[in-house]
């Protein structure tokens, strides 16, 4: 006899773990990709189905079969168009020929399940990786966001006493990141160059662009430049980009299954709550870091971020609760600046700052309103062959530090000369 023809459940099931396998190794990944959760995709996409399933049975024979097809090319077609960019109603077009088929062959229709989301998979852009080389790091510069000039991330780090390194307070240009960073990239005070500054719904643009800045000068002179980055505010639409042979950033990394993926961004939308899953995973951006300067990347930024998250990871809103999930974070970054460090060699490293953040003083939480100390003032530590001349009693200001990341593309040995200014008022952030 004939094998008995499996259920229309079994069908559904199989065509689910078809979703989940061909979406792990069928489409293109980012390096910053957070860890796939497949067994929890198979079991939300059994589970969509499996509703759609028992809707459609109230249509008839094969209504669930039906029912189920429908929803599922509906919800990869318009999915797709999230990630190219284009219209979801343009894009929802293309499920009604599948749609169609349902009618007269609800069973073999099935297939277009997986292949649907192998489709969506495939749409992604391939993240490239520039072809290794056997040179070595010439530069490391490491931002960290939201950090304090007064936290043990020397200690943390290994840096702290260590005879080759310069280590000093710094004064941000400004208390919050895109005026600091633009500053830190054109070497200019945020007066000269206007950029980073919040109006409204935008943030205003430097004069001249980001093409000027430090990355700009490394590669114009011939060497390989690689960011690492993870923060809104230096995506390579702001221009962040500018001069860097490759750019990864943690907003481009996503979810490996489209289930997955659709439930973290609605569910952000719904409740206001942001999974973070796409932005915040310093772990991994320090293990691609290391991964390029091993590669042969002559010039890396990283930006690490965990700092600035403290308030999410705290386990309850209390002032105590959160200061301590900022020392946990601070030890943290800390120790993955020193793997950054280990895999630098003997090239130039930069370490510092963006802006830091109130901790309660005089009531006052987070950054980006005030120009206080305790916003201002951030760690800098410089491990360089050449010299750093340190000001006898004044804290370094972040653009003089940009001007000489710019002048050691052509001269390797120049050394750092500290220039000071006074604190600038400070512009509105979040």
């Amino acid at each position: 006899m004939f094998p008995r023809p499996p259920t229309d459940v079994a069908l559904l099931v199989a065509a689910a773990i078809g979703v989940v396998v061909l979406e792990r190794w069928g489409g293109s990944a980012h390096p910053l990709d957070p860890v796939a959760r497949t067994g929890f995709a198979l079991l939300v996409t059994v589970g969509l189905l499996g509703i759609c399933w028992g809707v459609g049975q109230r249509f008839g024979p094969r209504g669930g079969l039906r029912v189920a097809v429908v929803t599922w090319a509906v919800f990869t077609t318009t999915e797709a168009a999230h990630l190219v960019g284009g219209s979801p109603w343009a894009f929802g077009l293309l499920a009604v020929p599948i749609c169609a088929c349902t009618i007269w062959w609800p069973r073999g229709t099935v297939l277009s399940i997986p292949l649907c989301a192998l489709g969506v998979s495939l749409l992604r852009p391939v993240a490239d990786r520039p072809p290794d080389a056997v040179t070595d790091p010439k530069l490391l510069v490491i931002t960290v966001d939201t950090i304090r000039a007064d936290t043990d991330l020397w200690e943390a780090a290994g840096i702290a006493a260590n005879p080759d390194w310069w280590t000093h307070r710094a004064i941000a240009p400004a208390p919050w990141t895109p005026p600091s960073m633009v500053s830190l990239w054109v070497g200019t005070d945020v007066v000269e160059h206007g950029g980073g500054i919040e109006l409204g719904d935008r943030v205003t643009m430097p004069r001249g662009g980001l093409d000027s800045g430090w990355p700009a000068h490394w590669s114009r002179a011939g060497f390989t430049t690689e960011a690492v980055v993870s923060n809104a505010h230096l995506r390579a639409e702001v221009g962040f980009e500018d001069g860097f042979t490759a750019f990864w950033h943690s907003d481009e990394a996503r979810e490996g299954h489209l289930v997955l993926h659709t439930w973290d961004a609605s569910w952000k939308r719904w409740s206001g709550t942001d999974t973070h899953r796409g932005r915040t995973r310093d772990e991994q951006l320090t293990d691609l870091g290391v991964a390029r300067l091993a590669a042969g990347a002559e010039v890396v930024w990283v930006h690490l971020l965990e700092p600035h998250e403290y308030a999410r990871r705290a386990v309850d809103a209390h002032p105590e609760a959160k200061r301590a999930a900022y020392a946990r974070a601070v030890v943290d970054t800390g120790q993955r600046i020193a793997q950054l460090v280990s895999a630098a060699g003997d090239a130039t490293i930069v370490v510092v700052g963006d802006h830091g953040e109130s901790l309660g003083e005089n009531q006052r939480w987070g950054h980006g309103r005030y120009p206080v100390a305790e916003v201002l003032e951030v760690p800098l530590a410089i491990r360089h062959a050449g010299t750093v001349q340190e000001p006898p009693s004044a804290m370094p200001a972040l653009p003089s530090l940009g001007r000489w990341l710019a002048h050691l593309a052509t001269e390797s040995q120049a050394p750092y000369r500290a220039e000071t200014v006074p604190r600038i008022a400070g512009v509105r952030g979040a």
